[in-house]
Formats: C-alpha cells, sequence, structure tokens
C-alpha cells in the first residue's frame, strides 16, 4: 500500500493505493479529505438547506474523486503545480456555488 497526502492551508486530502496487487488482493484505493468540513465550515453547516447540504458533499466527491484517479494513474499529485491546479478549481467552484 502506497500513502500520498496532499496538504495546503488547512485542507488534506489523504489518498491510499494498492500499488502491488496479487492474487489474494485486487488493486485498489481509497480517499478520505476533511475538504468538506472545510468548505462547509466557512458557510455554516447549521445555516446550509438540505440541497446546499448535498452540494458540496457532490463537490468533495468530484475534486477528491479526480486528485485519485490521477494518483493511480502515475501523475504526482503533491507536485506544488498540480496543488496550485486543485486550489485554483476548489476556488472557482467556491466562487460559482455561493
Amino acid at each position: 500500500m502506497k500513502t500520498i497526502e496532499i496538504k495546503w492551508d488547512n485542507i488534506k486530502i489523504e489518498l491510499v493505493i494498492n500499488d502491488k496487487p496479487d492474487a489474494a488482493h485486487a488493486g485498489g484505493a481509497i480517499v478520505g479529505s476533511n475538504l468538506r468540513d472545510v468548505l462547509v465550515g466557512k458557510r455554516g453547516a447549521e445555516m446550509l438547506s438540505p440541497w446546499e447540504d448535498d452540494m458540496w458533499d457532490q463537490v468533495t466527491d468530484t475534486i477528491e474523486a479526480i486528485a485519485l484517479s490521477h494518483a493511480c494513474v502515475g501523475v504526482d499529485v503533491t507536485d506544488p503545480k498540480y496543488v496550485e491546479g486543485l486550489r485554483t478549481a476548489i476556488d472557482g467552484l467556491e466562487n460559482n456555488l455561493t
């Protein structure tokens, strides 16, 4: 298993990739982060409508899935330029969805 952390400011995305699959353990990966908590925390979770709450779940799932899929195919997701690209994408989503 290989663990990769993408961090900036107070955001942390952790990717765990089975980079040595064998007959007993198929390849696979998992992702976890505090991204949703940070994004929703800026707005006040108690102030979100059910629709907004679901929207931020989907935004978080999408960003995590993109980072995980890139890592799985060998992109260096810890490269500062990649991290800056994620930050820019998230900033754009925040601007367009609020």
